[in-house]
């Protein structure tokens, strides 16, 4: 190679190697197969896992995740790709994937069932990666079998991830029915009749039913929360159906102590979502 002035054609400067070999190389396309994947999603609320309800029109996406079970606490941790590949005691993968990247999605019909196709390496390992894995996170550290598997994510804040590990080996993988947990809230309020007349006089009221209502509720919400009937709830005043709110959760207020140890009436409202 020579470095030479264009007018004057005056070389400068020679490199010592005159000659060099070029050669074409062609990088082969990963190959992938297509793998089948069916399954019921249900819900459930925390504390009342005896009843299940189908997770309707519900949006989910198939992740790959790196899974590491600590064999002393049990504890469950995802670990990011990018940290497996660096502290793996094995041949790091050489793929493009990083955890929660979505392999493939669709929406579940009335029912909570779904079918969803998604394209894997051929050559991609799913499954146990080591059996004696560890990892330090916020200063703790945890060791046990890490594995690297597909989870699904509902895309809707009101449920939570599945947490079963799925490693598709056939051609077409029937999950059965699936559990995940919607996120839920807790009320106590304090429930009193007064006068509009005579405002400083202040009763509890006792054993009185109380209604928690929407009057329009989002589509997105499950469909079934609070008191967790699906046939008919307690009855409201018809003034209240007839006004088109529907109702969320209902209770029945009983005494109790205030924070003075005076006498009060509370109810409680549970498994209620947000909005």
């Amino acid at each position: 190679v020579t470095l030479a002035d264009s007018i004057s054609q005056k070389n400068y400067l020679k490199s010592e190697v005159c000659a060099f070999k070029y050669k074409w190389v062609v990088e082969q396309e990963p190959e992938y197969v297509t793998k089948s994947i069916n399954g019921r999603l249900m819900y459930q609320f925390q504390g009342n896992e005896s009843k299940t309800f189908p997770a309707s029109n519900v949006s989910i996406k198939l992740v790959k995740s790196y899974i590491l079970k600590d064999a002393t606490t049990g504890d469950e941790i995802e670990i990011p790709e990018n940290d497996y590949n660096k502290t793996s005691n094995s041949q790091p993968f050489n793929i493009l994937n990083l955890s929660f990247e979505g392999l493939a999605s669709t929406v579940t019909d009335l029912n909570g069932n779904f079918s969803v196709q998604i394209n894997l390496k051929k050559d991609e390992k799913l499954g146990l990666l080591e059996s004696n894995y560890s990892y330090s996170l916020n200063g703790k550290s945890y060791t046990g079998p890490i594995s690297r598997v597909i989870r699904i994510i509902p895309q809707n804040s009101y449920y939570a991830p599945v947490k079963q590990d799925i490693v598709p080996v056939d051609e077409i993988t029937n999950l059965g029915q699936l559990s995940t947990y919607v996120y839920s809230y807790a009320l106590t309020a304090e429930i009193s009749e007064g006068y509009q007349y005579a405002s400083g006089v202040i009763k509890p009221l006792i054993n009185k039913n109380v209604y928690l209502l929407r009057k329009s509720k989002n589509e997105y919400l499950p469909k079934y929360e609070g008191n967790l009937n699906t046939g008919n709830y307690m009855m409201m005043p018809a003034t209240i159906s007839n006004a088109g709110y529907s109702l969320v959760v209902s209770g029945k207020t009983r005494p109790a102590k205030g924070s003075d140890n005076q006498d009060i009436a509370v109810v409680e409202f549970a498994k209620f979502n947000s909005k």
